[in-house]
């Protein structure tokens, strides 16, 4: 989350917008490659009355006390990702009056 956008800066400078696109293409064929070739296909279980349905895996949350934890945080944390980032540019406008252009003020020390 924090490395992502610094990388794709840095590699969209250094070799442009669509090839950084094509990058990201490929890793996605790679991890489904990597995936295909390392992950074993692991047997399926019976299905039950309880498994089938729209609302078997909010089911399944719901009684996993682990998952259930880690999807509520998760949850909140990614609400809370999602307002910082809606605020600050209305922050950043309203506390530079409606213009939130980086001004750089030079000082007028040592020069005439």
């Amino acid at each position: 989350m924090l490395l992502g956008p610094v990388l794709a800066g840095i590699l969209i400078t250094a070799i442009g917008a669509p090839s950084v696109l094509l990058v990201d293409a490929a890793t996605f064929v790679f991890a489904l490659f990597a995936i295909a070739l390392f992950v074993p296909v692991a047997a399926r279980p019976a299905p039950t009355e309880e498994s089938r349905g729209i609302l078997a895996g909010l089911r399944y949350l719901a009684h996993d006390r682990t998952l259930r934890a880690w999807t509520v945080s998760v949850a909140v944390a990614d609400a809370a990702w999602s307002a910082l980032f809606a605020a600050l540019p209305f922050y950043a406008f309203t506390q530079y009056d409606g213009n939130a252009k980086l001004r750089l003020e030079r000082s007028r020390v040592g020069r005439p």
